[in-house]
């Protein structure tokens, strides 16, 4: 989902409820966003990052907002 003018945003709920950090989704994510920017010939460069941990009846969840840049020599 692009974010902004060079910004992208993707983000993503745990399906663990009530425990546990929501690392795999974080990792699933990002994972995401480097293989978007990677398809374009760049890197994947993290402008924020956002963690949400579970809590009793809610799900966890990770947004990811990120740009992509030329690559690094």
């Amino acid at each position: 989902m692009k974010a902004g003018e060079d910004r992208f945003l993707v983000s993503k709920t745990s399906l663990q409820v009530g425990f546990g950090a929501p690392t795999a989704v974080y990792a699933e994510i990002t994972q995401e966003a480097e293989a978007f920017c990677k398809n374009q010939g760049k890197e994947m460069d993290v402008v924020r990052t956002d963690i949400q941990h579970p809590a009793l009846g809610k799900p966890g969840s990770a947004t990811l907002e990120f740009r992509c840049k030329q690559k690094s020599q």
